[in-house]
Formats: C-alpha cells, sequence, structure tokens
C-alpha cells in the first residue's frame, strides 16, 4: 500500500474480511489472505466527509474503496434509494448504498450506477468471485494497472506495481470499467 498517500486511515479487505486500522503500520490483516484484495489509505481533509475505508455491508460480502468525490447523482437514483440531504454524505458512504442496493450482478450494478454520478473518482468494487474496478469519464484520479504470471493488480500511482513485480505499468483509461472474475 502507499503509506504516503494517507496516514489517517488504512484498510485491506478480501473476501475472508476486513481490516482497518489508524495507520498502515497498526493494520493487522492475518487471517485475510485471498486470491482477491483490495486496500485504501485515506487522508482526513474534512472532518464531516472522512470514512475510514473500504466499506463493507454487515455481512462482509461487498467491499468498496473510492478515492473521489461525487458531486451529483441523478434525481431519479436519489428518489429511488429515498436520499434525503444528499450533500451531507460522504462519497463513498453514497456509492456503496447505490452498489449495495444494486441487483445480484456486480458489473451490471456497476455500469448502471455509473452514468448517473458525476464527480471524479477511481474505485474497486469486490464481492463474492468478483471484482470491478472504474474510473471516471474526465479522469481527474489516477489509475493505473498492470500483471505478471502472478497478479493483476490496480493503484493510484505506478510504484507499489513495480513492487510487486509487475514492470509494464498502463492507465487506466477514464471512462472504462474492467471486471476480473476469480
Amino acid at each position: 500500500m502507499l503509506r504516503h498517500r494517507g496516514p489517517d486511515s488504512s484498510g485491506v479487505a478480501t473476501r475472508r474480511g476486513v481490516a482497518i486500522a489508524a495507520s498502515l503500520d497498526g493494520l493487522n490483516y492475518s487471517g485475510l489472505s485471498d486470491c482477491m484484495a483490495i486496500g485504501y489509505n485515506g487522508l482526513l481533509i474534512a472532518q464531516d466527509q472522512f470514512v475510514s475505508q473500504p466499506l463493507t455491508n454487515r455481512e462482509e460480502s461487498l467491499f468498496l474503496v473510492l478515492d473521489g468525490e461525487i458531486y451529483y447523482v441523478a434525481e431519479e437514483t436519489k428518489v429511488s434509494l429515498h436520499l434525503e440531504d444528499i450533500e451531507k454524505i460522504p462519497s463513498s458512504k453514497l456509492l456503496f448504498r447505490l452498489v449495495d442496493k444494486g441487483s445480484s450482478s456486480l458489473l451490471i450494478t456497476v455500469s448502471k450506477i455509473l452514468p448517473k454520478i458525476y464527480g471524479e473518482y477511481s474505485l474497486a468494487v469486490m464481492k463474492e468471485n468478483q471484482m470491478i474496478i472504474a474510473r471516471d469519464v474526465i479522469g481527474v484520479k489516477p489509475l493505473y494497472w498492470g500483471e505478471n504470471e502472478d497478479y493483476i493488480a490496480f493503484a493510484s500511482e505506478r510504484k507499489p506495481l513495480w513492487k510487486l513485480g509487475i514492470t509494464t505499468v498502463s492507465t487506466f483509461q477514464p471512462g472504462y470499467i474492467c471486471a476480473i472474475n476469480n
């Protein structure tokens, strides 16, 4: 993980559960070994909007990390979810609620939600044996990817991908969605 990206909260989630700590050094992810994982380092910018990530539901079956902000949600989406005072909901929690209320297909859910939100973001969502990676159409938030014989990996910087032994790192294109199945 990228220690310098945020000293205020660190987290990792696999299909075996989630671990969140106040710092990367305090993160205990023993017992979470799995072939799919998402991680996050958070930087506290606005106290009322800060949320430790990855977010998960009670069953720990859905996990989400979001780097960015959601500025607008289509009116019909707000109405269908009974969202009031949407400006007071942190972007990561708002997006999590939208995904959690979706269909059983994670790819279909995310594909339907993203055209109804406006913002600058990159995100990862994981459910069962599928992970979805997406980036907003403008591409303000950086997102890179690469693969080798051991990993398909994504990060907001190239350096952690190089540390995994991935030598060819590419920019994840704005507006794209990628589905990875285990």
